[in-house]
This record gives structure tokens, sequence and C-alpha cells, in this order.
């Protein structure tokens, strides 16, 4: 079955993008390399709790995360649905469970974003990236998007960036794959600094 995307959805996500574009100078490139249709991995550094946000805002598409299940429960279980999540249950604590539960999603033509460092990082250095985006990819067959997040998060000084990467299929397995994602986004922070 596909996630939901209801009122809260097109209500947060779409008002707080177009309030970044003018607080933070939101700058969105590459946007025509994110698939119309059909399932995708996108796959972002994660520098702010706002980053979801504004990929749910700037992807031209319906966007949906995985989440544990518990957040699912009443009353706040109303609002996370309508927020088009994936429910995940953790307990069973097998990486394989959640990337049959994303590739799942996929195959049914879901567009599922994640953040591969598994953590927040507030500096250009990227942490090593967890295997869930290229394993999920791989075996529903479907391309990662690379998506590189620049700039400060500073009012009105900011300069925001959204970077969407070429589309890359997992052919050569998970480590030559993760580490070709990694690098994508890492040459466009790269590139950044020197500007």
């Amino acid at each position: 079955m596909l996630p939901k995307h209801g009122w809260f959805y097109f209500g947060v996500a779409y008002p707080v993008t177009l309030l970044a574009r003018w607080v933070f100078g939101l700058k969105v490139v590459g946007k025509k390399n994110i698939p119309k249709k059909g399932g995708v991995v996108l796959a972002y550094n994660h520098r702010s709790s706002l980053d979801p946000v504004f990929v749910l805002g700037t992807a031209g598409r319906k966007i949906s995360f995985l989440a544990k299940i518990e957040l699912f429960r009443y009353p706040q279980g109303i609002i996370f649905r309508h927020l088009g999540l994936i429910p995940v249950d953790r307990s069973k604590k097998k990486n394989s469970d959640v990337t049959d539960t994303g590739a799942k999603a996929l195959r049914a033509g879901t567009a599922i974003a994640l953040a591969p460092e598994g953590t927040r990082n507030k500096t250009d250095i990227l942490k090593p990236f967890k295997f869930g985006a290229v394993a999920m990819a791989e075996r529903a067959n479907v391309p990662v998007v690379p998506i590189a997040i620049t700039g400060k998060f500073i009012p009105f000084f900011g300069k925001l960036k959204i970077e969407y990467g070429d589309p890359q299929m997992v052919s050569k397995g998970l480590e030559s794959a993760n580490e070709q994602l990694r690098k994508s986004i890492e040459n466009v922070i790269n590139k950044e600094k020197t500007k």
C-alpha cells in the first residue's frame, strides 16, 4: 500500500520552503534529475532538522520517509500518516526488515528520502554513510539521486542551496555504490566551499 500524503504534508512542506527561499535565500539546482514517476531514493547530507522539509518542498513530487512505528500511535499518528511516512518496526533490530519495507514501497512507485549519515552533521566533512539508501535501491532496482545541501542557516545571509545530482543505479555492489553516492555529495560540498 502506498503512503498517504494529506493536508498536513501540503500545508507544511510548501509554506516552509517558500519561507526558506525568502529567509535563507534557498536556491534549488538540478531538480530535473528527479524522475517524475516511479520509485527513487533521494539521499541527502543532513545539516539541519529542516532538511527533510526542504526536500519535501523542492523535489516537485510527493516524497516519503521511513519512520519508527511508535510514531504512528494516536494522537500524533494522525499527523504522521498525513505526512506520507512509512512505518518501520525497528524492534526486530534487523536491517533487512527496514530494507524490505523501503524496497516494497519503492517498487510501488514511491520516492523515499533519507540521510545516509544517519544523524545530523553541521560540518562540511561527511560522516561515513550507512548502506540503507543503496541497499533499498538495489533491492527495488531503482535509482538513487544524491542531494547536496550547502550554505549556512543564517537568516537573510545564509544563501542555502540544494543541488540534486544525476540519478545513479546500484550495479557494482553496495560498497562501490555507497562510496560513489558519498563522493557525489562530497564533490558538490567541496565545490561550493571554493566559491
